[in-house]
């Protein structure tokens, strides 16, 4: 700000690319950190209602929320045997992704859970961009980005995370989708306790 009249307007823009660049490294700093922590230690499990996990991390999110009107509805979810921060890391990435991966409209997503094969799966919907069959493993791997950063801002590590995590807790995590009308992440996680 001192130098910017001695700088002129090329000089000003060349600052502005730097300080987007540290801004973006600094994104991907805190991701990597977050990603390589993610297993370092074995998690604590325990009983854990995974509709308080849902409310936590839609409420980290409420920026997000208001500014884009996205609603969610969630139905009854199971109580699992899992660790708590771990899962909330989880549903806060795929929550933020279905809310950030809009077209010009109001996100709507909706959260069910069912009993399968002695399995909770737990489906995440909604009404994105979907995305191309052909990807839709490619999207789990770290830093595989489908879109530019000018089009939708991020690392390419939330899903990488949201994967392990559901490893983590001897669950799986995969994705369905229909380009252009949305897309449908499954959890699914142990029906029965674990033994910590």
């Amino acid at each position: 700000r001192r130098y910017s009249s001695e700088l002129g307007v090329e000089g000003n823009e060349l600052l502005d690319f730097i300080a987007i660049g540290a801004r973006g490294m600094q994104t991907l700093i805190v991701d990597l950190v977050e990603y390589s922590r993610v297993g370092l230690s074995p998690p604590k499990f325990e009983a854990v209602e995974l509709a308080q996990v849902v409310q936590s991390a839609w409420q980290t999110l409420s920026p997000a929320v208001h500014e884009h009107k996205a609603q969610l509805d969630c139905g009854p979810l199971p109580v699992v045997q899992a660790n708590a921060v771990l899962l909330r890391q989880l549903f806060r990435n795929l929550l933020d992704n279905a809310i950030k991966y809009q077209p010009d409209r109001c996100p709507s997503l909706t959260i069910r859970a069912r009993e399968v094969d002695g399995q909770h799966e737990i489906r995440v919907s909604d009404n994105g961009i979907g995305i191309e069959p052909q990807y839709l493993e490619q999207i789990f791997q770290p830093f595989r980005r489908l879109h530019t950063k000018d089009q939708f801002p991020g690392t390419g590590l939330g899903l990488a995370l949201c994967r392990k995590v559901a490893l983590m807790h001897r669950g799986t995590l995969r994705a369905e989708s229909v380009p252009g009308a949305g897309s449908t992440f499954i959890l699914t996680l142990p029906g029965k306790p674990r033994a910590v």
